[in-house]
Parts: C-alpha cells; sequence; structure tokens
C-alpha cells in the first residue's frame, strides 16, 4: 500500500504555479508593448497638433483598458487564495477569540488575588520596620547602659542590635511585588503592572501639541478633501481645482 504510485502524475502536480504562465506571458507582452511605446512619447517631449493629439487619447485609452483587463486577470489568480484564506480564518477565529475571552475573563481574577497578596506583604514589610524601631530603640537603651557602665560587652551588644535593626530597615524598605508563579513550572510568572494611558479633557491642547505631526496633517487634509467634496465649507481652508487629465 505504501508504495502505490500514481502512473499519471507528472512533475509540477504537487506545486503548481501560482499563475498559469500562458496568461501571465501573454499580461507581461502586453505591458512591455505598451511601455515601449509610451517610451516613443516621452522621447517626443511635446504634443505638435492636433492629430498627436488624437494618437495620445487613443494611446491612453487603450492603456486603460489594458490596466483594466490585467486587473481583472490578477483578480481572477488570485480569487481561489482569497476564497481559502477566508475558509482558513472562519476555521480558527472562532477559536482564538474564545481562547481570547477565556484568558480576558480570568485575567481579572488573578489580578484580584494579586492584589491581596500585595497587601499581604505590604503589611509584613510595614511589620518589619515597626520591629526595626523597636529594636533600634532597644539598641540605643543597651548603649546608654553600656556608656554609664563602662561595659564593653555592653557596647558591643548595642553595636549588634544596631546592625540588626539596620539590616530589618533594609528589608523593610525593599519592594517586595505580588507575583503569581507558575504551579507547573512551564508558564510564565504573572505580576500587576501599571501602564500609562491618555485620558483627553482638552481637545484643542491635544491638538496643539501635535499638530506639527505629519500624521495629523494628512489627516486633516483627508477630512477636509472629503467635505469640500461634499458640498461643505471648512473654515481655515480654501476651495481649489486641480486639473488632472481623466
Amino acid at each position: 500500500m505504501d508504495n502505490l504510485q500514481n502512473d499519471r502524475a507528472v512533475m509540477g502536480d504537487n506545486n503548481p504555479p501560482l499563475i498559469e504562465p500562458e496568461l501571465l506571458g501573454q499580461c507581461k507582452a502586453k505591458v512591455s508593448e505598451f511601455s515601449a511605446k509610451a517610451t516613443e512619447w516621452l522621447e517626443l517631449g511635446e504634443i505638435q497638433n492636433g492629430e498627436q493629439s488624437g494618437l495620445l487619447v487613443d494611446f491612453i485609452t487603450g492603456a486603460l483598458q489594458v490596466t483594466k483587463r490585467i486587473d481583472e486577470a490578477r483578480v481572477s489568480a488570485k480569487r481561489p487564495y482569497d476564497d481559502r484564506a477566508k475558509a482558513v480564518q472562519a476555521a480558527f477565529a472562532p477559536m482564538l477569540d474564545e481562547i481570547d475571552r477565556c484568558v480576558t475573563r480570568l485575567k481579572p481574577m488573578q489580578a484580584a488575588w494579586l492584589r491581596i497578596e500585595q497587601a499581604r506583604l505590604d503589611a509584613g514589610r510595614e511589620e518589619k520596620r515597626r520591629a526595626a524601631e523597636e529594636l533600634r530603640q532597644q539598641a540605643e537603651a543597651a548603649e546608654l547602659m553600656a556608656k554609664a557602665n563602662n561595659s564593653i560587652g555592653g557596647e558591643i551588644e548595642a553595636e549588634r542590635l544596631t546592625k540588626e535593626a539596620d539590616d530589618m530597615q533594609k528589608a523593610a524598605d525593599r519592594e517586595v511585588k505580588a507575583q503569581a508563579k507558575s504551579a507547573s513550572g512551564a508558564g510564565r510568572t504573572m505580576s500587576m503592572r501599571k501602564i500609562k494611558v491618555a485620558k483627553i479633557n482638552n481637545q484643542n491642547a491635544v491638538y496643539m501639541f501635535f499638530r506639527d505631526r505629519i500624521e495629523v496633517a494628512d489627516i486633516l487634509q483627508r477630512l477636509a478633501n472629503g467635505a469640500v467634496r461634499a458640498g461643505q465649507v471648512v473654515p481655515g481652508t480654501m476651495v481649489d481645482e486641480v486639473e488632472s487629465a481623466a
């Protein structure tokens, strides 16, 4: 069974060309033909009489017709792939959406636990601060007593207590972030993080900040063009008519 062969199979059956070679060749030949003719027109430099003008009209019309036919061939050639791409998207999109929704719904639960855990850790740091302060007070009292009694041993003990209080204070000052670690070790550690977002409360002020950005100019130009073509009057603009051969 494993050695069965298809006697009709020929080279290329498993990887056919994306576009029919004959069709692609015809399109390329037609484009080359018009491109060469366009070069001749460009070398002419300028239209010298009405006959040439008429011929150029025919040439441009023919070129646009070729463009239309080539684009139709392009659309036809890629349609099967578009259909297949849509089918693939339709098959996978619902699954991706469902998983995404699962994560979106579950993340707040993890965030709530992390907030509780962070509160516990913060409370522990506060407790260490209080203990460090109490130990520091004991160290100060021990130092005073050692000096009063000229006790070398008491001075050493006071220094020990002071160092212990300092270490405890450093531990309390060290920020500890709540983390949710993977139970199996295969998942990534999760923690709370803060991201900055802008809440616009003065649109004009925001515009003034970004007004020199090229993206803003492009957006405004598109909006203004659409408005004047719809017959609207846009403050700060003047309507101009640009001539173009069509």
